[in-house]
This record gives structure tokens, sequence and C-alpha cells, in this order.
């Protein structure tokens, strides 16, 4: 199952609007957009838009990036509606930027050999949150080790009562260690 079209696009509006002025410069340009284009984009119900930027592609056509924790999307309108590419990370080799008075270049290079340009993005601020992103994907954190709930308390209670057996604990000790082992658990 995934999200439905009208909460992808409240989604790619509300990031959108984060990132202003940061990545984003102007407000308008998202609500005033012709959004049937992000009717195309589909995503997972647990998949977690993470930035949504403009870019201009050839003849000035205004497209749509998109970074997810687990992908980045090309959304570009067409006369035909519109084409969506998906990049998932671990088709993607590298991302380098470059910045000039005239114009900022994003480059993404896929490990097929093939290469995605986007200019006029705040390419700093896009390609921090991309190499993030890729970064927490590559290497995700490791879960809170949980404990084999039943069997290490018992475990931890059968040696301290060895211990207390043994007389290396007094009835206090064993019991009061016994007492926050069980409110640990």
């Amino acid at each position: 199952m995934g999200k439905t079209n009208e909460e992808i696009i409240k989604l790619c509006r509300e990031v959108y609007l984060a990132h202003i002025p940061d990545i984003n410069t102007y407000i308008h340009d998202f609500d005033t957009a012709n959004h049937q284009i992000f009717k195309l984009v589909s995503m997972h119900d647990d998949e977690q838009l993470l930035l949504c930027t403009q870019y201009l592609e050839s003849f000035a056509k205004i497209c749509y990036f998109l970074v997810t924790d687990r992908r980045c999307m090309l959304v570009q309108p067409s006369l035909t509606g519109g084409e969506v590419s998906s990049f998932p990370f671990d088709t993607i080799g590298s991302v380098e930027y470059k910045k000039s008075f005239t114009k900022s270049l994003v480059k993404i290079h896929l490990k097929t050999e093939k290469t995605h340009e986007f200019t006029h993005l705040k390419c700093d601020k896009v390609s921090g949150v991309l190499q993030q992103a890729m970064n927490d994907y590559k290497h995700p954190k490791a879960p809170a080790s949980t404990p084999k709930a039943d069997e290490d308390l018992l475990t931890q209670i059968q040696k301290l009562q060895e211990l207390k057996i043994s007389g290396a604990l007094t009835e206090e000790e064993f019991s009061l260690i016994k007492r926050k082992l069980i409110e640990e658990f």
C-alpha cells in the first residue's frame, strides 16, 4: 500500500514550504504550479519525504527534485502529462556540486555510468540533504539492542541466586539487585 495522491501533494507542499528560504526561494511557486504532475509520484506508506525543490530543465522548463529516505526522484512536466524518474540510493555512485555566480549545478553519477545534472538549485544545501539521506540509508543506525526479555531476566536472576548461595551476595543485596532488574524489565 502507498500514500494517496492527495497525501503526496500535501507532503510535497509541506516539505517545500519548510525549506523556505534555505533551499526554496519562492512560496508562491509551489502553490501556483500545476500539481497534476505530482499525481504521477508514488511513495510507500513508510517512505519519508525529506526535500522538494525546483530545478531548471532545458528550455527553462521548471521541474521538481524530490529526496526521500530511500531515493531521489525527478518530476518533469511534459505536453503529454509528465514523467517521474526514480533513483534508489543503491544505484547512485556519487553526488557532486559546483557553484558559480551565474548558476549552481548538482550532478548525480549513477553506478551505470550515467550522470544527471540539475541547474539552479541551492546546490550546497540540496547536496547536503541528499548526501545525508544516502549515508543514513547505506549505514542505518542500529536499533537499540533489546534483551531477549524473559530468558535474559530469568538467566540474570538465576546467576544472582547462585551468587547468594555461594555467599558472594547477602539476602539484602540479592533482593535489591533482583528488584532493580525486574523494574528495568
